[in-house]
């Protein structure tokens, strides 16, 4: 609930003021976030302010528009990087709010300049956007385009405000229920209990299935929050989760899991590696390992990418032979897709929660053994 309760007390001041006195609304954003940081992580806001001068003065004022974007990405991608290094080796890795999101959208933004897609903008609205305050701390990553579009565009409207209040309710029943006290207590004593009477894999499978189904409530009711907020100002904010763990193949899966990340990752990152290296296997596994990385610095998210880049680049080759065509015709995929799906992700995002690789293979092990 911290998130939470950093992303309410951020925007519902300036949510007051910004519909109190809306000639000022782009100042009123932009100091939503920046307050936010300098409450709450100072040492996260002297990165982030020199890193959006540089930025805003490499893309409206820089000569060359391809250095320009090759500059801007150097810096932002190193800084996102050193200060998870640091974080990795500091008892300050907590601070460091919203420097995932926030550099993302600076990449963004750097590279639909460069392909002349986005409006003429100024710099009120550059850190409007890098600093909006629902969804600065969890996401999603927004869009430039769209928010300038929906900036220009705001007027009262009570329905979209009834919407984002029914999502931020959505969003604190999920985390405060379905997350914090069904899956992460209950479900962790069901486990506990299970293994003191004996059922030692049922005890196993019931701890792997309330950390994905937390990890799952918890993220998107953050994302439910962030957007309901937004809708408050009256911004349209993508959809961040759509049933994931109805998804009938693990490619639709990622269509339906973080997607605001995973179209980042698919747009910047798999479809010029694809271009470049005309080869899907090595695009896939960088791309996942980019979006693992993206999360934390470490070897089991690495890991982890591998495993879903393997299991994707799998998937897509065997959609394309004919046994799939085969079983298709039984509704193989409609009815056993799924379940096969879902245990891929279980089994798989449990490496996440285990110390070392050695203890995540016991746990596997201990699942699997007859």
């Amino acid at each position: 609930m911290d998130f939470i309760l950093l992303i309410l007390s951020a925007s519902l001041p300036a949510l007051i003021l910004y519909w109190l006195i809306p000639r000022f609304k782009s100042a009123i954003i932009s100091l939503s976030g920046i307050v936010l940081l300098a409450v709450y992580s100072p040492i996260s806001l002297v990165p982030l302010i020199i890193t959006t001068c540089i930025q805003f003065f490499l893309l409206t004022r820089f000569p060359n528009k391809r250095n320009a974007t090759i500059l801007s990405i150097t810096i932002t991608g190193g800084t996102l990087i050193s200060y998870k290094l640091v974080g990795m080796m500091s008892v300050w890795s907590l601070t460091f709010l919203g420097l995932s999101y926030y550099s993302f959208k600076q990449i963004h933004v750097a590279i639909e300049n460069y392909k002349g897609t986005l409006p003429a903008f100024g710099i009120s609205d550059y850190v409007g956007f890098l600093f909006f305050s629902p969804t600065f701390v969890v996401g999603p990553i927004n869009r430039f385009n769209e928010f300038i579009r929906d900036f220009n565009r705001v007027r009262w409207n009570p329905d979209l405000f009834s919407f984002g209040l029914e999502r931020i309710v959505y969003g604190l029943v999920k985390v405060s229920f379905l997350a914090n006290y069904l899956t992460n207590t209950k479900l962790t004593e069901l486990a506990q209990y299970l293994n003191n009477i004996g059922f030692a894999k049922a005890a196993l499978y019931t701890d792997i299935l309330a950390f994905t189904a937390n990890s799952y409530f918890q993220f998107s009711g953050f994302s439910d929050v962030a957007i309901g907020l937004s809708a408050l100002f009256g911004f349209r904010i993508i959809e961040n989760f759509n049933y994931p763990f109805l998804a009938r193949n693990i490619s639709d899966f990622w269509n339906r899991w973080h997607i605001s990340l995973s179209n980042w990752c698919m747009n910047y990152v798999f479809y010029p590696l694809l271009a470049k290296s005309r080869s899907a296997f090595v695009s896939i596994l960088i791309t996942m390992i980019v979006l693992g990385l993206w999360h934390e610095i470490s070897m089991k998210y690495i890991i982890w990418a591998s495993f879903q880049a393997l299991a994707i680049f799998i998937w897509n080759k065997y959609n394309k032979t004919s046994i799939h065509t085969f079983l298709n015709k039984y509704q193989f995929n409609r009815i056993l897709g799924p379940i096969i799906t879902i245990h891929f992700v279980l089994i798989s995002f449990y490496v996440l929660k285990e110390d070392s690789l050695q203890d995540y293979w016991i746990t596997v092990t201990k699942l699997f053994s007859l």
